[in-house]
């Protein structure tokens, strides 16, 4: 049981009651939310914490109580996902159908200055859009579900104009989609090592604008 000195600690605490062998780590487990960190009952045992081993002790990767464990792996992906708040995109194409701008309000950055939140745009000749991959760092001309990367990471997140160099058809129009994402390819490029690292989208709101 915990003694005295345990039980007057103010939250967020935790005293796991278990053994642990060599090369294991206690976590918290699963891990979905802030209050799993110690400020849910009960403190004292093994409810909101695990022994750990294996890959799962990679320092940075998140917690993991089993291999195909993805509970916290998910609230730190919604903590590394920027924010867009009542986005507004706009688009209009010159009068030779070569050349779109597309206009659209800034994404919520709580330091613009530092430039870690940029914007991903895709295009498309129908509307049909997929959505990024957290962890994966997109080149210019990748494919994501059918739409094609023609502009990433360029300037601060307050950079909310692009201009597109595109002969647009006039009987099938053209049509965009942007997220705002934030950091950038892992050390190793090309290695998944969990959606949770590397460039997180804001894949939760999706919006497409034709010039057709």
């Amino acid at each position: 049981m915990p003694g005295a000195l345990f039980n007057s600690l103010p939250l967020p605490k935790h005293n796991y009651k278990s053994s642990i062998d060599t090369a294991e780590a206690v976590c918290v487990c699963p891990g979905a939310n802030l209050a799993e960190y110690g400020n849910l009952a009960p403190q004292d045992g093994t409810t909101w914490a695990s022994e750990v081993t294996g890959s799962n002790l990679t320092p940075g990767l998140p917690n993991k109580c089993a291999s195909s464990a993805t509970a916290n792996s998910g609230y730190v992906r919604s903590l590394r996902q920027p924010d867009w708040i009542n986005p507004t995109i706009a688009g209009m194409y010159n009068g030779s159908n070569t050349l779109v701008t597309l206009n659209w309000n800034s994404c919520a950055d709580p330091f613009p200055d530092v430039g870690v939140e940029h914007y991903i745009i895709l295009r498309n000749t129908s509307n049909v859009f997929g959505v990024p991959v957290d962890g994966v760092y997109y080149n210019i001309g990748d494919n994501i579900g059918g739409a094609t990367v023609v502009a990433r990471n360029f300037g601060l997140s307050t950079t909310v104009t692009y201009v597109d160099t595109v002969q647009v058809s006039c009987s099938t129009g053209i049509y965009y989609e942007i997220f705002a994402f934030r950091y950038g390819p892992e050390m190793i490029p090309g290695i998944l090592y969990d959606p949770a690292r590397g460039a997180a989208y804001n894949a939760c709101k999706v919006y497409s604008i034709s010039s057709q």
